[in-house]
């Protein structure tokens, strides 16, 4: 899995349709703020959360709410490190689309050319990777995975398990949000630059642009003030599962 950690903004305009909230009061933000965030932790659908709200480089609001851990009652730290999931595939894109600039990758290019993976005669090119119209099964929908995903196991035994299940649709025929596709990508990224995924975001953005919190997912470096997470389930949070991040 290619995740990152990162100081964690819930990043929220907070306006909605509430007439009474303005930007422009911090007092009303901050309210606001605090019924939505004291409402989630009261439900027990998450266990805390950092907010951080700027507006032409004024910060309007900076905050935190509730535990990083409920089983030691320990507040929420300032600059508290995440697990952003997801997120990482934004850095995932950029990353490519700097390889497209420096026209080391086309993004019209077949991603087999980079990747072995029998497409049963499709074409799926890289934008179709990163715009998730590529058709290709979405890992995180296949049963398996959940018992590999704790492995240590060769990345290639994700792509194999991926192609030998059925395509969802034919390639740019429909959206819809894929996994695969992503780790497909970091996969490209590291046969391109030679170098492993984690390493080139490092040197390629991490450094340059003074991102000082933000590296590679591990589950054995110790991070300070890194949040290790739960999960939201019908029995309340539970401590989040375990992934291999190798």
């Amino acid at each position: 899995m290619k995740y990152l950690i990162s100081t964690f903004f819930v990043v929220s305009l907070l306006v909605s349709c509430k007439k009474e909230l303005s930007l422009h009061n911090p007092n009303s933000l901050e309210k606001y703020s605090d019924s939505l965030f004291a409402d989630a932790i009261k439900k027990n659908q998450i266990a805390g959360a950092s907010i951080l709200v700027l507006k032409k480089n004024k910060i309007l609001l900076d905050k935190n709410y509730g535990y990083a851990n409920i089983e030691l009652s320990t507040n929420m730290p300032i600059n508290a490190v995440f697990e952003i999931g997801s997120v990482t595939k934004q850095f995932t894109a950029v990353a490519i689309l700097k390889l497209a600039e420096q026209g080391k990758i086309n993004l019209d290019d077949d991603f087999t050319d980079y990747l072995n993976f029998d497409t049963k005669g499709r074409k799926i090119t890289i934008k179709n990777l990163l715009e998730h119209t590529s058709g290709i099964a979405n890992y995180t929908d296949i049963p398996k995975f959940w018992s590999l995903s704790v492995q240590n196991l060769p990345r290639d035994s994700l792509v194999r398990l991926v192609e030998q299940e059925n395509f969802q649709f034919e390639p740019q025929e429909n959206f819809v949000y894929n996994n695969s596709g992503y780790f497909f990508l970091g996969l490209i990224i590291e046969k391109v630059t030679g170098k492993t995924y984690e390493e080139y975001l490092r040197k390629g953005f991490f450094i340059p642009l003074g991102m000082k919190n933000t590296s590679y997912c591990s589950m054995k470096a110790i991070v300070k003030n890194k949040i290790n997470g739960y999960s939201s389930t019908e029995e309340g949070l539970r401590q989040k599962d375990y992934i291999n991040h190798i």
